[in-house]
């Protein structure tokens, strides 16, 4: 049984989440609509244990996440979801990044995903399809889309705090002062739980927001402001840092891509 390639489509509304859970096979999940949380639970080394650091990622439209076997996780979202999933043996799990990673579709690794959850397959014919689709995901960089979360309880709370407050303003030195620690100290401290830098990581959160809010329509002003930014040129330079664009070319290619994905 834990041979068989299982494949089939999902949707949750908005508002889904699921408890912490681990399945013993691999999971690929595609995102066709909205914008899917997963938090991995990892340690610094990113490798699973007992002792458990969570870590966020961002899966827009048109992405997909790779999620090991009997990796503990947990998904939630704020839109509706609309999603493929394919079920990857423990064989050709072996294969694929030992950790949590996120891909861009490409027209080829799309049209294999529709192939094994849209049409009736033999296992026979799964196993040919996966083993091609595994090669394509092998030639992909994983995105960016991963904030790693401190370790430390003081600054977890900080995080949280921020993860709901993109528009923050506090200074580096207040938020070190609220934890107890010199400017300094928390610098550091945070750099080593996180491997982030304290504003590259608020960046982050930034983008985070900025990406499910463009995706529901937002205008480019509005969620430039609403992530406290002072002026949209200021958002339009953080895209064209991390996407080689501006937000609304952005938005513009997430949406035919959404279109192909969903014609399908």
């Amino acid at each position: 049984m834990t041979d068989l390639i299982l494949t089939g489509t999902l949707s949750h509304p908005a508002g889904y989440q699921t408890n912490v859970h681990a399945h013993p096979f691999g999971q690929l999940t595609h995102i066709r609509q909205g914008v899917l949380h997963v938090v991995t639970e990892t340690t610094g080394t990113g490798m699973p244990s007992t002792s458990l650091v969570p870590q966020r990622s961002l899966i827009p439209q048109s992405c997909f996440i790779w999620i090991p076997p009997d990796w503990p996780h947990h998904a939630f979202s704020h839109t509706e979801i609309m999603a493929d999933v394919v079920q990857v043996p423990a064989s050709p799990a072996t294969t694929l990044p030992h950790q949590p990673a996120i891909f861009a579709i490409t027209p080829f690794i799309l049209a294999l995903i529709q192939r094994l959850t849209h049409d009736n397959k033999t296992q026979t014919i799964k196993q040919h399809l996966l083993a091609v689709l595994v090669d394509e995901i092998l030639q992909q960089a994983p995105l960016s889309f991963s904030l790693p979360m401190p370790q430390s309880a003081g600054l977890q709370d900080m995080a949280r705090q921020i993860l709901q407050m993109p528009d923050d303003k506090i200074p580096l030195a207040e938020r070190a002062r609220q934890t107890g620690m010199s400017e300094r100290t928390f610098s550091r401290k945070f750099s080593k739980e996180t491997g982030m830098t304290w504003a590259h990581w608020r960046q982050v959160v930034r983008l985070f927001h900025a990406i499910e809010w463009l995706q529901q329509g937002k205008p480019v002003s509005w969620v430039a402001l609403t992530c406290g930014y002072s002026h949209p040129s200021a958002l339009v330079a953080v895209f064209r840092q991390h996407f080689g664009c501006s937000p609304n070319a952005w938005k513009q290619k997430e949406t035919q891509k959404s279109s192909s994905t969903s014609g399908a």
